[in-house]
């Protein structure tokens, strides 16, 4: 199951991301085990766009290359290059233990989010990845700039 206001949330993110968009509907949300933050979601989303024919147009993660197109959203904290490491040790450690206290993390998933308190490594990690990814998976999908 997902929190209840996930497809708002993502309708809400999908409208800010194309103005155009009209009636956006999010639909057939599922859960895909696995993925870094521990929450990645598939979904489909239709609507209609201001000045094209009344046609609805589709898009999901299922409909682009089998969930290989799957997006989450992840918040972090980062501190300037040369921090040094001891300090970014003790924000790490101070963040994870608020993060951990008890009815913060509920606090959280009521809007959508689920606390995972990575170490800056595992963020960091986190990070590279998905520079590598996003640049080939966009050249994939042969998506473009509205601009």
């Amino acid at each position: 199951m997902y929190p209840s206001v996930l497809p708002d949330q993502l309708a809400a993110y999908l409208q800010h991301k194309m103005p155009d968009a009209r009636e956006i509907e999010v639909s057939q949300l599922w859960r895909i085990p696995g993925g870094a933050s521990r929450e990645t979601w598939s979904f489909e989303a239709a609507w209609s766009e201001d000045g094209a024919a009344d046609q609805p147009r589709s898009a999901g993660i299922v409909h682009v290359k089998k969930a290989a197109a799957g997006f989450e959203v992840w918040f972090g904290l980062l501190t300037p290059k040369n921090t040094p490491a001891p300090v970014v040790g003790v924000l790490a450690k101070e963040i994870r233990r608020i993060l951990s206290e008890p009815g913060i993390p509920e606090r959280f998933e009521v809007l959508g989010f689920t606390v995972v308190g990575s170490t800056p490594a595992e963020f960091d990690a986190l990070i590279k990845k998905e520079v590598q990814r996003w640049p080939k998976l966009i050249r994939e999908l042969g998506i473009q700039s509205g601009n």
